[in-house]
């Protein structure tokens, strides 16, 4: 006898549980069954459709002439058709953990250069068109990641940049290297970061993504805000020391309270900083400091001392310095006296 399956729809999810009656499948008059030949699936085993993710290739090309939007737009959906590559069904069941998925679909992917990576360097996503949904983590199985998973849905596999363990507890970031000799920002790399990791534990990992040529303590991280990031002269003056930080800090918790799609920089902190100094006629709604104008801030009374000793020991170095010069001026021809008023407010 020759095997088939039977569909609802011609291009439906197969019957699989043979013990369901025609009613329980909301069968009704008029009706239609499809069948085709070939052995059907067992209840809890799905057919999907596997694509490769080729990286995002909508920054390589840009159109010559930058007035052409219609151009540009057309050039990015085509790099977005090139990115998701499709390779081929498979079928996997639901009860499979993803180290088991991850193993069946090393038979299956063969990248064109480096050979088909291990377990660790894979990440498996939902897709959904041309977008990335839900992240499949590897403490759950395939069902329990996606409850209501149906034949021939779409997953891409990725080839990360650095061995991941991912969990419910598991944050999805776009990470990026600054680097200050040269003032420019590094491409995104979007990396499964643990919400409860320590920031000591981030310092290895990125030091680790940036080539290990940078030692763990002398990374710096800084989480900006979306606007910071369109403008790359600000990047220097974010608040690189981490002074809000310590090692105690969680990548979920205060100050940073991060979630799946936000951004963080690092950078080497033995490399200073190319400030440039900033024109007098800033733009409205800029100020000095590169932050968009906020509203009254309420000092605390340990902020309000602290910057009174600033103030205190401002003033006290422009004196000193000024008598110093009073003292220099003495001489003949030498240059006027400049005068003992205090340093303008901080």
């Amino acid at each position: 006898e020759e095997a088939f399956k039977m569909r609802k729809m011609r291009y439906g999810p197969e019957l699989k549980k043979t013990k369901k009656t025609l009613n329980l499948y909301n069968f009704a008059p008029p009706c239609a069954i499809w069948l085709d030949m070939g052995t059907p699936l067992k209840s809890g085993e799905y057919i999907l459709k596997l694509h490769a993710d080729l990286g995002d290739k909508t920054k390589e090309k840009k159109s010559s002439d930058g007035n052409d939007d219609a151009k540009e737009k057309k050039l990015e959906a085509k790099a977005l058709e090139q990115r998701f590559a499709f390779l081929s069904d498979i079928k996997l069941q639901g009860s499979m953990t993803m180290l088991q998925v991850k193993q069946e679909i090393g038979k299956i992917w063969k990248p064109e250069s480096g050979g088909p990576p291990s377990a660790q360097y894979m990440r498996v996503r939902e897709l959904k068109g041309e977008k990335l949904g839900i992240l499949f983590v590897d403490d759950k199985t395939l069902k329990k990641n996606k409850p209501g998973l149906q034949d021939f849905e779409a997953i891409v596999v990725q080839r990360t940049a650095v061995p991941e363990v991912t969990t419910s507890n598991t944050l999805l970031l776009n990470v990026y290297q600054w680097y200050p000799e040269l003032s420019r920002l590094g491409d995104p790399v979007e990396m499964a970061l643990g919400k409860h990791w320590k920031l000591p534990k981030l310092q290895e990992t990125l030091a680790e993504l940036g080539g290990g040529s940078i030692p763990a303590e002398e990374v710096k991280v800084v989480k900006p805000m979306k606007w910071q990031l369109k403008d790359e002269t600000q990047i220097p003056l974010l608040g690189w020391n981490m002074r809000k930080l310590n090692k105690n800090s969680k990548i979920g918790s205060a100050p940073w309270r991060a979630r799946s799609g936000d951004s963080i920089l690092f950078k080497d902190g033995r490399i200073p900083e190319k400030i440039e100094k900033q024109p007098d006629n800033l733009p409205m709604g800029i100020s000095r400091q590169g932050h968009e104008p906020g509203g009254i801030k309420i000092l605390s009374l340990e902020e309000i001392e602290q910057r009174e000793r600033r103030i205190a020991e401002a003033e006290k170095k422009y004196r000193e310095d000024a008598e110093k010069k009073r003292a220099e001026s003495t001489a003949p021809d030498g240059p006027p006296p400049p005068p003992l008023n205090p340093p303008p407010a901080l």
